[in-house]
């Protein structure tokens, strides 16, 4: 059974390295990237270090084990037809895989890229994938999209609700307390605005301000 080295256990030295194989194990053991490359049955043959940390599982319970026993059934429906696919028609191919995982607590969000590896007949012998973790930058992405969903929704309910604009032309000056009145007044109505238009919740009296 075919094993890489790790992270840490290929020391180049500072020439370039000419032998492709040690190139070669090079990049899989120092990338940042997960590789993994498995058999006609789907079982890691061979895994760097970055993917066995994406996945929370040591290499050496990769290794020999298909992906429906390492990664569990969830992930492993939406990896093996794709990749059994490659075994089928020799064909590359990339997805975006969005999936729960047992050693992971939140939804993992990645791109996979995998390519056959043929044998001197031209036969597919292993797949070869190639995985970017994204959890981090969707999380975030997540959490950009909510914050400014609440801006809107802040700008409508202040619009809705206040008269900015007093009746000498001037925009309005508001106190401390109406500011804080108006503010827990949004707080209860956009935690009813999932889904819809938050205009769709912004009902009620007009707020008036003195000028203090």
């Amino acid at each position: 059974m075919t094993r890489v080295a790790t992270k840490g256990q290929v020391k180049p030295h500072n020439a370039l390295l000419t032998d492709p194989e040690q190139l070669l194990t090079a990049i899989f053991s120092s990338s940042p990237l997960g590789f993994g490359i498995l058999d006609d049955q789907l079982r890691f043959q061979a895994i760097n270090n970055a993917l066995a940390e994406m996945n929370r599982i040591p290499i050496e319970s990769h290794l020999g084990k298909t992906i429906r026993d390492v990664l569990g059934p969830v992930a492993a429906a939406h990896l093996e037809p794709k990749l059994a696919r490659a075994f089928a028609t020799g064909e590359s191919d990339s997805f975006y895989l969005a999936t729960a995982l047992p050693t992971r607590t939140e939804i993992c969000h990645r791109t996979v890229n995998y390519f056959p590896i043929k044998s001197v007949k031209g036969c597919v012998t292993q797949v070869c994938a190639i995985v970017t973790e994204l959890t981090v930058r969707r999380q975030l992405e997540l959490y950009l999209y909510g914050f400014s969903r609440k801006l809107l929704s802040l700008r409508a309910f202040l619009n809705s609700r206040i008269d900015t604009v007093g009746s000498d032309g001037y925009p309005r000056r508001f106190s401390a307390n109406t500011i804080s009145y108006l503010y827990q007044a949004w707080k209860r109505d956009s935690s009813r605005q999932v889904g819809s238009h938050p205009r769709a919740f912004f009902h009620g009296e007009r707020v008036k301000s003195s000028n203090t």
